[in-house]
């Protein structure tokens, strides 16, 4: 990479996708007002267009984008040429992993484990929503693969990768599970007008999506730190 030059402007990217979270998150809870207390459950597409919980949306499209940006930003650091210390494989890994999260964000694939894990393993209760199994295991894998080389960085950045992971895995994990509580108990009764399921649907999505900008914010810092072939402009404009 000697002699290329990547200059991105890090308050600009994180004000943006930040203002972009905060419009969808108002989005979100304007439609679901208009379901839990109004009674419309579509209102012209605008329900399903912008309500968290559904997906193959707007916010899904954005958490999507938000995974790819991050598996961009670890590669980057990947590629960076100050990194001689044997930690590029551990994010390319992690570039990789984001790559795989991005595609599973938009088709849904720890979805379709659902069933055949709740089957396999009679799951209920807080692992009603069963992927969570196989996923937890390969997080806890994941963090001991790459947790060295996290721990290598400087405190500041090393402190943000941590808080993005633990606010991420609240919602992904924490606020999953007991939605899948929730939904185990109505059974057959329709989630999307149960208030509970709806409030934890909401916290899930929103830690997610504030998990992911911290992530970006944490790798920017790191990049900002390293004045290599490959430089990133943390200046605004």
């Amino acid at each position: 990479m000697t002699g290329s030059r990547i200059v991105i402007s890090g308050p600009w990217v994180l004000r943006s996708i930040t203002l972009i979270a905060v419009a969808l998150f108002g989005l979100h809870v304007v439609a679901e007002i208009s379901t839990l207390f109004l009674g419309y459950e579509n209102l012209g597409g605008f329900v399903p267009l912008f309500d968290m919980g559904r997906e193959r949306n707007a916010p899904t499209l954005f958490s999507t984008a938000l995974f790819v940006i991050n598996a961009c930003l670890f590669a980057i650091v990947a590629m960076d040429e100050s990194a001689r210390d044997g930690s590029r494989w551990a994010w390319n890994l992690l570039a990789a992993v984001f790559c795989f999260l991005a595609l599973d964000e938009f088709v849904e694939i720890h979805e379709r484990l659902i069933v055949p894990v709740r089957t396999l393993l009679n799951t209920s209760g807080l692992l009603y929503f069963a992927w969570l199994i196989p996923y937890v295991i390969a997080v806890v894998l994941l963090a001991t693969l790459v947790g060295p080389t996290v721990f290598r960085t400087h405190a500041r950045v090393r402190n943000r990768l941590i808080l993005s992971a633990v606010t991420y895995l609240t919602g992904a994990v924490g606020f999953e599970a007991l939605g899948g509580r929730v939904a185990d108990r109505l059974g057959a009764l329709p989630t999307r007008t149960d208030v509970t399921y709806q409030v934890l649907v909401t916290l899930e999505e929103s830690f997610e999506v504030a998990g992911l900008l911290l992530l970006s914010w944490a790798l920017l810092t790191l990049l900002s730190q390293r004045n290599e072939a490959i430089q990133v402009e943390l200046g605004g404009r």
